[in-house]
């Protein structure tokens, strides 16, 4: 699975930018966007990403 572009499709199907999900998850967008750029990113990294776009860790990892 590619992390970066689960994040990335998981975003256009909530609507959001980057900004958006960083500002949910109390970080930078540079983070983000470093995540959105990567193959792979850690399970609970990807668990609270999941949870501030609303959608199951099965769900993200169903886009990537």
């Amino acid at each position: 699975m590619n992390t970066g572009k689960a994040i990335q499709k998981a975003l256009i199907d909530a609507e959001m930018n980057q900004q958006d999900l960083a500002n949910k998850m109390g970080c930078s967008r540079q983070k983000i966007n470093k995540l959105c750029n990567r193959a792979d990113a850690s399970t609970l990294v990807l668990d609270d990403i999941a949870k501030a776009l609303n959608i199951t860790i099965n769900e993200l990892w169903a886009l990537g």
